[in-house]
This record gives C-alpha cells, structure tokens and sequence, in this order.
C-alpha cells in the first residue's frame, strides 16, 4: 500500500500543476469595433431631486427619456479561457490617453498602466452563441456573442447616482473571433 501512495502522490502534485495552467490559457480572442446603440433613463434625476430638495418642494415625478443614440468610446478585446468558464474584458485606452502614451515612449518616460481588465463568467458557450453575464447590487450586464454572424450585443442596466433612476443601455458590435488553432475546428 505504501509504495503506491508513494508513487500516486508525486502525480497528484504534476496533474495540480498542469491542468489549472492548461483550463486558463486562452480559447478565444474576440476584438471588436466600437460598440453603437441606445440608452434610456427613467426615474427622477439627480439634479431634479437636488433642485425639489433646495427649493422645499415635492420630488417631481418619474419620467423616460430615451432612447437616444449613444456609443462608447473604447473598442473591447474579450479573452475567453480554455475551460469557457471565465473571460476577461479589456478595453483600448481613450484616444487622448493613447496620445498622451505615444508622447510618454517618444520621451523615454515609464509607459501608463495597462488598460483596465474585468472578469464575467461564461453562462453559455456554444458555435453559435457566447453569452456572458454579470449581475451586482442592482445592476446586471450581458453580453452576447454570436461567432458565425461576428456581432455582439451588449446591455447594461444600472441605477444612476442617488439610486433615484437607472440607465439602460444597449449596443451592437461587429467582431472579429480568432480561435486558437487546435481547437477552430471544433466550433466552427
């Protein structure tokens, strides 16, 4: 009995080594345009709260405005790990922080920090679709990635400053999936 745990031990310890480093390398890149689309507001504004407080007089009432077109700034780059449990979403630097980069490197000055990651877990994954969702403390985000039509959808829904209105937010984006190349056949 001995002799076999001996044995089994020391590959319990190399199969903890490799198998977490092989579940978290990259499956699939996903680069995207500019995300374009609408967004809605409803509730009272903060600035309407504020103003009905200074002037003594009652909160006005809930109103809609929207939808309106809107667009982010930044392109997102979505890495999703070998196991399709977790990906992580970076977004490129504003322009005028990618300026003010190229400025720093042109003067021998320490590069900006990289840009900001966030981590979603993959609730589905499939050749068709690739849906990742997140929700906290009254908010909730989904993406929704469609490999074979290369778009994605995405929507936020999160109260604004004061808790007294929420944003929702919708957007489509064209993308470009690069798969690593042992596994592109799969879902393809």
């Amino acid at each position: 009995m001995r002799p076999l745990l001996i044995t089994a031990l020391p590959l319990l310890f190399l199969d903890a080594l490799i198998i977490p480093a092989a579940s978290d390398s990259t499956l699939l890149t996903i680069s995207c345009d500019q995300p374009k689309g609408i967004r809605m507001e409803y509730g009272v504004s903060v600035g309407d709260a504020l103003a009905a407080a200074a002037n003594n007089v009652p909160d006005p009432k809930p109103s809609f405005t929207g939808p309106r077109p809107d667009a982010y700034v930044l392109k997102p780059t979505i890495l999703i790990n070998r196991a399709r449990t977790q990906a992580t979403i970076v977004w490129s630097r504003p322009p005028e922080e990618e300026a003010d980069a190229k400025r720093r490197l042109a003067a021998d000055l320490p590069p900006l920090s990289d840009p900001n990651a966030t981590e979603m877990p993959v609730v589905e994954f499939s050749a068709d679709q690739i849906t990742l969702a997140e929700t906290a403390l009254f908010m909730a985000t989904t993406y929704s990635f469609f490999p074979k039509l290369g778009v994605t959808f995405f929507a936020d829904q999160r109260p604004s400053l004061g808790l007294r209105s929420a944003i929702q937010l919708a957007f489509f984006a064209h993308c470009e999936f690069s798969w690593d190349p042992l596994e592109a056949k799969k879902w393809r």
